[in-house]
């Protein structure tokens, strides 16, 4: 359970003005107003009163609550974030911070499955679908292994909020995938099950980037708001490239995760900044 320490003195609780009224802050109290609201917000959270990723209560729904000024409020959830008990999302409000959800990126495992794995039941919706001959682009990644590909774009949401969007191309390799495949199938799955190839290693990689408008639309963020993009491109048997995948996630509640085995190997020493040379002429006698 997360909890603030509480100085001793008097008139240190919040009371409440009247039965079933909401609770005011002590003015005259040892405890400055804005920790008593950080308190009685921790425990709401800690007493599931207000959920993981529920959305707190906005800024003038506070300061009406417990009759402090707009200063007041910010500066209590400005301690919440800094205990990192809620998130501030621009243009969206303040949330209960969740736990984090982690990929492992030294396991081959496709996103949903990852999400599976961790107890998550996430919301899919198949927001684009086409199957035919592939954009040049597409072309370039997946190469002659791809005479028809099928292409398509998804979004995550989890307990009510937007996670991720998936776009993914994948080589139909002899049979055309529907848009119920694509709707009732991860990617894997319809690589594997659906077309019967075997992903044996794919080639990854994670960097920030800025939300487009349409990505931020789609994700409920401001645009330029940073997001964690993995894209991955991998390959079946006798190294065919067969799926090609962008993966762009909320920071705020998803982490990428790497193990490396040792022994540390250090190959060079620190190297020194070169010093300016000073020739110092001496006055003549």
């Amino acid at each position: 359970m997360t909890s603030y320490p509480q100085k001793k003195g008097r008139h240190t609780s919040l009371r409440r003005t009247s039965a079933g009224a909401p609770p005011n802050v002590v003015r005259d109290g040892f405890d400055p107003m804005y920790a008593q609201i950080v308190r009685t917000l921790t425990t709401e959270i800690d007493e599931g009163r207000l959920r993981p990723f529920d959305r707190l209560p906005s800024e003038p729904e506070l300061m009406a609550r417990f009759g402090v000024s707009r200063v007041t409020v910010r500066l209590a959830l400005r301690r919440l974030a800094d205990a990192k008990l809620v998130v501030p999302r621009q243009g969206k409000g303040t949330f209960v911070a969740g736990p984090m959800v982690e990929h492992e990126l030294d396991v081959l495992r496709g996103f949903y499955d990852n999400l599976l794995r961790q107890g998550y039941r996430p919301r899919t919706e198949l927001l684009a679908f086409e199957s035919g001959v592939p954009p040049e682009g597409a072309a370039a990644v997946l190469g002659a292994t791809a005479p028809t590909v099928a292409r398509f774009q998804r979004r995550y949401t989890l307990r009510g909020q937007p996670l991720a969007l998936v776009s993914a191309q994948i080589a139909e390799a002899g049979r055309r995938i529907s848009r119920a495949d694509a709707e009732r199938n991860p990617i894997y799955g319809i690589v594997q099950k659906l077309l019967g190839l075997e992903v044996i290693r794919a080639d990854v990689s994670v960097r920030a980037q800025s939300a487009s408008p349409a990505v931020a639309s789609t994700l409920g963020v401001e645009p330029g708001s940073p997001l964690l993009v993995m894209r991955r491109v991998s390959y079946a048997r006798q190294g065919k490239p067969c799926e090609a995948a962008e993966i762009c996630v909320v920071p705020e509640r998803y982490e990428f995760r790497l193990t490396i085995g040792g022994p540390l190997a250090i190959t060079s020493a620190i190297e020194r900044a070169a010093r300016p040379h000073h020739t110092t002429r001496r006055a003549r006698p």
